[in-house]
């Protein structure tokens, strides 16, 4: 499949990897609006390069595109890119909000093309076992989650709310959030608490959410736990589900299994890595536009995320619970 890309620094760069030793995937072209890197990126890889992404989808022919850039231009590359009838894998979140969310579903739909979000720990085995495991330790009644690192000093415009559309409860913790709705579904109602307050005085001010903790309930009485920060140490990601005969936890390579009363009954580790899912997720993009098939984590389906994601900006905001209203 004939592929371009826009964005190729920070996480670009993997997506970047990924299309170059995809199975299925051939580089055509490469946007950034650092001419520096278009251009070493461009040479290196043999491929038209562009400081400007309207050159790229003009000049050049493919057939799909794998767009990594900030969240206020989506917008306008997303609709240039369906007028041209390609299939589109964009970084997450899914949009900035669940309006503009709904947006890009509309112009992927009335194209008639493919869009679908990145949501890479779906592609590891880890995260993919616990989820064929569930049975082993139902009924489920908790889903909870850490995910935190330190981001460098500067957020730049991930710290600016109408480009970013939220910090991280919306940026990083789009992730976690996206395994609850994965592993155990969609929540009824959540209620969230956000702070700005990890770096006071710093030079590179910022009017997002730094740290965030959200708490969920379900329907049927489960409830979910979710802490967020980009700003403080240790680094951690991980995902338990907490069931009444057992609990399983999962981190990028690794799944333990514990009985209620805290006995190991298993524990199992993968050689995998973040650029390993960016690349399986690449592969079942491609094999998805190639079959006809709804793609797994398609731009649709994502729409539940952001509902979740609105009501717990809503709650922060309110300092109440809210409903979760899927579309």
């Amino acid at each position: 499949m004939k592929l371009g890309i826009i964005g190729i620094g920070g996480h670009g760069a993997g997506h970047l990897r990924a299309i170059l030793n995809g199975q299925g995937a051939e580089l055509v072209g490469i946007a950034d609006a650092n001419e520096t890197l278009a251009r070493q990126a461009g040479e290196q890889h043999q491929v038209p390069n562009f400081t400007r992404w309207q050159d790229l989808l003009e000049q050049v022919p493919m057939e799909g595109l794998v767009v990594c850039v900030p969240h206020d231009l989506y917008d306008e590359i997303i609709a240039a890119a369906c007028g041209k009838k390609l299939h589109v894998l964009k970084e997450k979140p899914v949009a900035r909000n669940l309006e503009e969310g709904k947006r890009f579903v509309h112009y992927a739909e009335s194209a008639g093309v493919k869009l679908m979000v990145g949501t890479q720990r779906r592609f590891s085995p880890a995260f993919q076992t616990m989820r064929s495991r569930q049975t082993a330790v139902a009924p489920l009644f908790m889903f909870r989650s850490h995910y935190s690192f330190c981001w460098e000093p500067d957020f730049a415009w991930r710290g600016v709310k109408e480009r970013a559309g939220g910090g991280a409860m919306l940026d990083m913790g789009y992730h976690p959030i996206d395994q609850m709705l994965w592993q155990m579904g969609a929540p009824s109602e959540v209620y969230a608490v956000c702070s700005d307050k990890a770096r006071p005085g710093t030079p590179f001010p910022y009017d997002t959410d730094d740290t965030a903790i959200l708490t969920c309930r379900y329907a049927n009485g489960s409830i979910g736990y979710i802490l967020m920060s980009w700003a403080t140490s240790p680094p951690e990601e991980s995902v338990y589900l907490h069931g009444a005969n057992g609990v399983l936890k999962s981190t990028w390579n690794e799944l333990t299994h514990w009985t209620p009363q805290g006995e190991l009954v298993e524990e199992q580790h993968w050689a995998f890595d973040g650029y390993d899912a960016l690349r399986t997720q690449l592969e079942t993009f491609i094999q998805s536009v190639q079959s006809g098939s709804e793609p797994p984590s398609s731009a649709q389906e994502q729409l539940a995320n952001m509902a979740i994601l609105d009501a717990a900006y809503r709650s922060a905001e309110t300092g109440a619970p809210q409903k979760v209203e899927l579309p």
